[in-house]
């Protein structure tokens, strides 16, 4: 593993600037269809941490469901904050803490405690079935440098 870098403290500047944009997009435009894919954001975070640490895939399911509580508060809490800015009409009801940013969040993370555990499961599972299908690419390839037939 390589020692932390410029790189990855740009990409981390990268990463809370697109969380704080996407939240005030999800915060305008509140019933656009592209916002229910944010759901997947910490699986592509966990396979970056995965593709950048050289994590093992076990770690990495690990590391995703802490990875989802703690992208749920921050999404909840931020989105809480941009909400709070906005003016609403009388029928926009804050039936779930809206007004309170640590409120929400704490909401939003037991939603995500859930759809982590979900979301941890999909990727577990797909992560063996692609080691699984590389890893009989490869020994196909062996195989075939070798000249043995199977």
């Amino acid at each position: 593993m390589k020692p932390l870098g410029i790189r990855d403290l740009l990409a981390l500047v990268f990463l809370i600037a697109l969380h704080f944009a996407t939240c005030k997009l999800a915060v305008d435009y509140r019933h656009h269809w592209i916002f229910r894919f944010l759901i997947l954001t910490p699986i592509a975070l966990t396979a970056l941490l995965q593709i950048r640490f050289q994590l093992s895939l076990q770690f990495a399911t690990i590391v995703h469901y802490p990875l989802c509580l703690a992208w749920a508060f921050l999404s909840g809490a931020t989105y809480s904050m941009y909400w709070n800015r906005v003016p609403h009409d009388f029928f926009e009801r804050d039936s779930v803490g809206l007004g309170s940013p640590l409120r929400y969040g704490v909401f939003c993370m037991e939603v995500g405690a859930f759809l982590g555990f979900a979301s941890t499961t999909l990727y577990c599972i797909g992560g063996w079935l692609v080691t699984r299908s590389v890893r009989g690419r490869l020994n196909r390839l062996s195989l075939n440098e070798t000249g043995d037939e199977p």
